[in-house]
């Protein structure tokens, strides 16, 4: 064989292995059991406020078609977004994007349509309000001329004690503070689902070999820091005139756990910390397991609390707040209405529509 056919004939095959190798990868992540893995299928690093969906999107996500605009917000078509029509804007986490949900079936769309007012759903997949802030401070502020309702639904990521992508247990205070271009998401970073799967398989295995980081382990957003952050962002909006809808984290009703207590849960991470700083990983990872299997309820108790101080806050600012966690738990049978615990389904995004336009019209 020539050598130039014999180096075509070694492309060809080279070629054909990484197709193989690039269709597993993305079958890995879009059938992975864990969500934040078949996520950052359609995620991509933003330097400012983490992640966020990618741009110019035309996909299958979570078995609905996902569309998204320049800015990479969830659209219903492919038609550029006129942000100087835009009336109603929703600011929030994945329950808002519409996890699972057609655009036209979440609760943005629904409200918009009602109100026959142009509308952008700028949730994005994992925010907290932290990183509703700084996307409204950096991006938004200076768009929606017309802009007439917002809709704040922030609260249930400012939950978590896991960082949406990396090996980060700081605070998102601390987090987004400091962060640099080189401390970004580079599981995000390259639109080839083969070097996003090996991306997150090196940071396991980090992880796995050095437990160091698991010696400081703080939620995203305390409650107390939740509530000052989603008021900072109140305050922003304020000065747009714009009448702010606060809506509450929903979250379906865990089953009996009697085993469950708060104090319990605090406490293995209190020894996970211990652990991991003394270096006995083995000890750390055995009392992350354990505290991660009371997490689900751990979260439906502070879901509560903090729904409490959201809406505290919207009395003292005079807003609209709308309990749309108190209207999941009035049904006798919540599943119908959630996909998985924390992404309401059409039925849902339809209940919380229902509750934001009895309080708006």
């Amino acid at each position: 064989m020539k050598p130039l056919k014999l180096s075509l004939f070694w492309i060809l095959q080279l070629a054909i292995v990484f197709g193989l190798v690039e269709a597993a990868c993305y079958f890995f992540l879009k059938t992975s059991t864990n969500p934040l893995y078949r996520a950052r299928r359609i995620l991509q690093e933003n330097e400012i406020w983490g992640w966020q969906t990618k741009p110019f999107l035309n996909t299958e996500f979570e078995n609905t078609r996902v569309i998204t605009d320049r800015f990479g917000f969830r659209a219903e078509t492919k038609e550029v977004t006129d942000l100087e029509k835009v009336e109603l804007l929703t600011l929030g986490p994945s329950s808002a994007f519409g996890w699972g949900v057609s655009a036209e079936e979440t609760y943005t769309a629904i409200v918009a349509k009602e109100l026959n007012s142009p509308y952008l759903n700028a949730s994005q997949i994992g925010f907290s309000t932290l990183q509703g802030l700084l996307l409204w401070q950096n991006l938004l502020q200076n768009e929606l001329p017309n802009l007439k309702y917002v809709i704040l639904s922030y609260g249930i990521n400012d939950l978590d004690k896991f960082r949406f992508y990396d090996l980060s247990f700081s605070d998102d205070l601390s987090y987004f503070k400091n962060r640099s271009k080189d401390h970004g998401a580079g599981s995000f970073g390259s639109s080839l689902n083969v070097a996003t799967t090996l991306e997150l398989f090196k940071s396991e295995a980090f992880l796995q070999r050095n437990c160091s980081s698991l010696a400081d382990i703080n939620q995203r957003l305390t409650l107390q820091n939740s509530k000052l952050v989603l008021k900072n962002l109140i305050n922003e909006l304020r000065k747009r005139n714009v009448k702010v809808i606060v809506v509450n984290s929903p979250y379906q009703r865990m089953p009996v756990n009697k085993d469950f207590k708060y104090e319990t849960v605090e406490k293995l991470y209190a020894e996970t910390e211990q652990a991991a700083a003394s270096g006995n990983c083995e000890a750390a990872f055995e009392n992350l397991k354990n505290a991660k299997s009371l997490e689900p309820w751990r979260v439906e108790y502070d879901v509560v609390m903090l729904s409490i101080l959201q809406e505290s806050l919207s009395k003292e600012e005079n807003l609209i707040f709308v309990d749309a966690h108190a209207e999941f738990e009035k049904l006798p049978d919540q599943k119908d209405y959630f996909i998985d615990p924390v992404h309401p389904s059409a039925s849902g995004h339809n209940l919380i529509a229902k509750d934001i336009l009895s309080r708006i019209k």
